[in-house]
């Protein structure tokens, strides 16, 4: 059965799509259990960020295809360009897994920064008493977790005397949050 040109772009394309979806939405341990999810990952990482990676898919030469010529036979388009994918993919993951719900931090009813036993209390407003060596929190918001980080580089900053600005600090607690979130550093995930 010959296969039409408008065929071989669609199985292309889903391809691609395919590709694409099993590097986003599988960037997080918990959904790389089974051993064919994490070859699933593994292998769309591999032809979307490794220049050398090759299919085992031939195109209209008989060549085997990259992520180039994928694109092109996807596409139906010559002048496709790689690094724009790549941004993509990059600007893509992060929307994903910024609104995606993955517990990451089980905030304890206490913590020792640098030698200082803090107690974390419900509270509604995030506050770090310093003197009394307490932490508001509200736990049950939506953004309890993130709170906790950014207090955590709070408290690691005064405690360790580390310069930095308020700012610094916020952005360094978020990033680190984004950072133990998506690898599922906290929970014990596989």
């Amino acid at each position: 059965m010959e296969i039409t040109q408008e065929d071989h772009r669609k199985l292309m394309s889903a391809i691609l799509r395919q590709t694409i979806d099993d590097y986003i939405k599988m960037q997080h341990p918990r959904y790389r259990r089974r051993k064919y999810e994490r070859e699933a990952f593994w292998s769309a990482r591999d032809l979307l960020w490794d220049d050398d990676c090759v299919l085992n898919i031939q195109d209209a030469e008989g060549l085997d295809m990259n992520l180039s010529s994928l694109c092109e036979a996807a596409s139906d388009r010559d002048n496709v360009d790689i690094k724009n994918l790549r941004k993509y993919l990059i600007k893509q993951s992060q929307e994903y897994w910024k609104e995606k719900p993955v517990k990451t931090v089980e905030i304890p009813e206490d913590v020792v920064i640098e030698g200082h036993a803090y107690q974390v209390q419900q509270a509604e407003d995030t506050e770090i008493d310093f003197e009394n060596k307490i932490i508001l929190l509200d736990k049950l918001s939506p953004t309890a977790e993130e709170e906790f980080m950014r207090a955590m580089v709070d408290l690691t900053c005064h405690h360790g005397e580390i310069k930095t600005s308020g700012k610094a600090r916020k952005e360094l607690g978020k990033a680190l949050y984004r950072l133990l979130r998506i690898n599922s550093c906290f929970t014990g995930e596989p």
